[in-house]
């Protein structure tokens, strides 16, 4: 089959003032499936889904002719990589997956260089974040994920299903419905699943028509079987040693609850937050930043320090949350305790047991009975590990079932696995635990006593909010901390705790400053200093950057720009030495 043609020839629609960038963008995309060993067009197949499941969604306009540029683009960072492994049909080694991951933000940068609009450039950044946070480069998660994004994830995962790849063949039709639907709240957004099987079953059944002639009663499988996903959709990690450098000088570059259904939480917590880790991004600059170790006093998920981890620094984390002191005790840590097939029966098996006695009835406000025994279970089960670090990994994996559970509306819980099964999955899937030879550590304590006393080269923070503490109860944060205290009265004894210092609800730009200013005294001995911030809790960079110069000579401040896609959301990192 040929690649080149007209947009009508293969299925891709172009107005009149798409066909200029659109005809380029078909060339490219002919030459990106060439790369990647597609046997058939793979890129304009999934605009062409991608342009379905966005109409029904209500997209239009700009936003939808950005949806099919973007899936056409989806790809074109890999014509930068060495394309040798790209059609090899033997697995990839760790490196090659590290440097596969690189492909997000060289396409983004490549979509710059062919002039595309911005938010096209953004959507083929994000086509591989995953709705549980696990994907790349940025680690966003949920309603973070641009829309577009979400739907390019959703029909680059199905288009790839249904072809032949140099190291697979195709799955059949009900095979990938299978993995689609068993992805959902992992990889993929249970409500666009939910969308593309009802898209799906709709024609078969009008091809069943056009074959049985309207016969109503003609076969067609609507509710296809779950099964576990193929390894090829694990989440792999990459080299953010090589991600773009987006910086300047400051002074030249700144510019100043549903209704509840049998299976579902009676109250699902909030998310956290919007998004305020720019992981790719942050990884950049830290990269260019010379340092040996590091001390990270709001540690919150652990998944920076494990690429710092990777790079071979010396990581001290600490998080006045125990939720987040046990996800840094699995992955940064710990030096190479693993679990075992062993452990997950075990703990498995516990999860399972019927009790008449719920221990830590405060679950009870984000989930349902059964969820929360189920969860009790889990918890007593993990305190009977044999190793801190077994316990802290069983623990990681739990927060990300526990964000499953949450990822499900009455509408889409029929797409919901059951928990030991997910459970499993994220187990088999998870991040490879690294011995890069030093000592790490990870700490519970209060951020201004850590910052005292720890010894680093380099300290990197993202400052809490002035809203405080207090405003995390009600989120996903707030479910895992009640889970792995036991009781949410814990939550009264953090916020009663913050008084004067960060992590305290204050009400004035004035006073949170004075506060984040007393921090910084506490890391006086640390020489240089790195900040992540969003403009989006009162105080602009411009007003942190200015603080900090009180303390340090010189202060660089990086930006990148999302506001295309995000609602003027720009990210910062802001440097001080």
């Amino acid at each position: 089959m040929s690649w080149a043609g007209t947009s009508a020839e293969i299925g891709i629609e172009l107005s009149e003032s798409e066909r200029q960038a659109g005809g380029r963008l078909l060339k490219l995309a002919a030459e990106t499936d060439r790369v990647e060993g597609y046997s058939e067009p793979h890129a304009t197949a999934v605009a062409r889904i991608a342009v379905k499941l966005g109409a029904r969604l209500g997209l239009h306009g700009r936003d939808l002719t950005a949806l099919k540029f973007s899936a056409l683009a989806h790809d074109i960072g890999e014509r930068q990589l060495k394309s040798s492994y790209l059609q090899r049909s033997s697995s990839l080694t760790d490196e090659e997956r590290l440097d596969l991951g690189r492909h997000p933000i060289l396409g983004e940068s490549a979509g710059a260089e062919h002039r595309l609009p911005r938010e096209v450039q953004l959507l083929v950044r994000w086509h591989h974040e995953w709705w549980n946070g696990s994907g790349y480069p940025d680690g966003l998660a949920g309603e973070a994920i641009p829309v577009g994004a979400r739907i390019l994830r959703l029909a680059d995962t199905w288009c790839a299903l249904n072809a032949d790849r140099p190291h697979r063949a195709r799955h059949d039709r009900a095979s990938a419905e299978r993995i689609i639907a068993a992805q959902a709240g992992i990889e993929l957004d249970p409500r666009m699943v939910g969308m593309l099987l009802d898209m799906l079953d709709e024609e078969r059944r009008r091809r069943e028509q056009l074959v049985w002639g309207g016969d109503a009663s003609a076969p067609f499988e609507a509710n296809p079987e779950r099964v576990e996903p193929p390894h090829e959709f694990g989440a792999a990690p990459f080299d953010p040693q090589i991600l773009n450098q987006v910086g300047a000088d400051f002074d030249d570059h700144i510019e100043i609850a549903p209704r509840p259904a049998a299976n579902m939480p009676v109250t699902a917590p909030a998310p956290a937050s919007q998004n305020r880790r720019w992981l790719g991004f942050e990884l950049s600059v830290l990269s260019g930043i010379r340092f040996k170790s590091i001390a990270i006093p709001f540690a919150g998920r652990p998944e920076t320090a494990w690429y710092l981890k990777f790079w071979g620094r010396q990581i001290a984390t600490n998080d006045i949350c125990r939720w987040s002191w046990w996800a840094s005790r699995a992955l940064v840590e710990n030096r190479g305790v693993t679990l075992g097939e062993d452990d997950i029966a075990y703990l498995l098996e516990g999860a399972e047991m019927r009790r008449c006695a719920l221990s830590n009835t405060a679950l009870r406000r984000f989930m349902t009975e059964r969820d929360a025994v189920w969860f009790d279970n889990l918890w007593r089960r993990i305190q009977d590990l044999d190793s801190i670090y077994r316990q802290a990994l069983a623990c990681w994996h739990a927060f990300a079932l526990g964000d499953y559970v949450f990822s499900f509306t009455p509408e889409t819980v029929h797409l919901r696995r059951p928990l030991s099964e997910v459970f499993t999955e994220l187990w088999r899937s998870q991040r490879r635990v690294i011995d890069n030879g030093l000592a790490h550590a990870a700490f519970n304590r209060d951020a201004h006593d850590f910052i005292r006393g720890v010894k680093a080269d380099l300290m990197f923070a993202r400052l809490p909010r002035p809203a405080g503490l207090a405003a995390q109860q009600s989120t996903s944060i707030g479910w895992r901390e009640t889970w792995v205290s036991g009781t949410d009265a814990d939550w009264v004894r953090l916020s009663a705790g913050r008084d004067e210092r960060l992590g305290d609800s204050v009400h004035s730009k004035e006073h949170y400053l004075e506060l984040v200013e007393e921090f910084l005294k506490d890391a006086r001995q640390i020489p240089k200093w790195a900040f992540a911030h969003v403009e989006d809790a009162g105080v602009s960079v411009a007003e942190l950057s200015e603080l900090l110069r009180r303390h340090r000579r010189r202060v660089k401040a990086y930006a990148k720009d999302f506001s295309d896609l995000l609602g003027g959301a720009r990210a910062y990192m802001i440097v001080a030495e």
